[in-house]
């Protein structure tokens, strides 16, 4: 009976030595899956806002350019005013 208890205990912790090295496995797949998961993630994402910054940079220049084109627009049309002004008299 002591025997088979000793037995019996020497095969169940066989059993639980074998049930730590397949976790352990599990787990370093686990980890290895999780950082492959993120690297893969962040270059996605480094990708996809990427393209939104270089667009948004060139929305910008374009608005910039359109803000330099309204200004002159505007000098012009007072400097053509204050012409017209100064031909009728009213300065």
């Amino acid at each position: 009976m002591y025997l088979e208890a000793c037995d019996k205990i020497t095969i169940l912790e066989a059993e639980i030595k074998r049930s730590e090295e397949w976790c352990k496995v599990e787990a370093e797949k686990r980890d290895a899956e999780i950082t492959a998961a993120k690297k893969s993630e962040r270059e996605r994402l480094r990708t996809h806002y990427s393209g939104l910054i270089s667009k948004h940079e060139t929305y910008l220049k374009a608005l910039n350019e359109n803000e330099s084109i309204n200004t002159r627009a505007a000098e012009t049309r007072a400097n053509r005013e204050l012409l017209e002004e100064i031909k009728s008299g009213e300065i």
